[in-house]
């Protein structure tokens, strides 16, 4: 028997926009439970004219809205993922395939990523223009 993959489009339920810094929360935990993720993958579309520089990427680890961001700003966890901008990039991916299994099951512990961009030059993010998730799925 042949298995296909299949990818799933995924857009924000939660997005918020803070200048150089975003907050975002997929909701996933309507992918059928006899299917198995195989990757997720953050894509997260970089503001026009971004030099070289850094993303970072933190998981947030407590409850937050979009309404309150600027005066109550979420718990974020230690631990942190980076990748280096080259010139011109347009979009940047991160692999979230590890929270595939809590986002799903645990739903009420996903409370989405940080990302922050730490370029020489650019604009800064769009709230026009969200990030969204690619999932693929057997």
């Amino acid at each position: 028997m042949t298995s296909l993959e299949k990818y799933m489009f995924f857009i924000p339920n939660r997005w918020a926009v803070r200048r150089d810094e975003i907050y975002v929360s997929f909701n996933i935990s309507n992918i059928p439970e006899d299917m198995e993720v195989t990757s997720m993958e953050l894509v997260l579309p970089l503001p026009e004219g971004v030099s070289e520089g850094k993303l970072w990427l933190q998981a947030v680890s407590s409850a937050w809205e979009e309404k309150t961001l600027p005066v109550t700003r979420p718990a974020l966890a230690v631990s942190e993922a980076s990748l280096s901008l080259a010139p011109d990039t347009t979009e940047a991916r991160f692999s979230l395939t590890h929270y595939a299994f809590p986002w799903r099951f645990r739903s009420f512990e996903n409370h989405g990523v940080y990302v922050r961009v730490d370029a020489r030059e650019g604009n800064w993010f769009e709230e026009e223009n969200p990030p969204y998730l690619l999932v693929a799925t057997v």
